[in-house]
């Protein structure tokens, strides 16, 4: 599995990358406090999760769909996921 962090703004980050044994691309949004730090989920950290489910997100183009404008993705980023999916991280 690979993972990267992508920080948003100050209050929140996303955790995006390739699950392979699930054979899916995944995100999550979530709030970080003021050291930096998640906020748990159970404490409403969690904005956002995608790619959670056995082969949901197989296609980098859809997964930038699906993301829309909500994580900003470099030209870096998307190409280092596609080489973990292709790598089989």
């Amino acid at each position: 599995m690979s993972q990267h962090i992508v920080k948003i703004d100050g209050q929140t980050e996303a955790l995006v990358g390739w699950d392979q044994p699930m054979l899916t691309y995944f995100a999550q949004i979530y709030k970080i406090d003021g050291q930096g730090e998640r906020i748990a989920a159970e404490d409403g950290g969690t904005i956002l999760q995608i790619g959670t489910r056995n082969f949901e997100i197989y296609e980098l183009e859809e997964f930038l769909t699906k993301l829309g404008s909500r994580i900003p993705l470099d030209r870096k980023l998307r190409a280092a996921l596609y080489a973990d999916r292709d790598d089989g991280r």
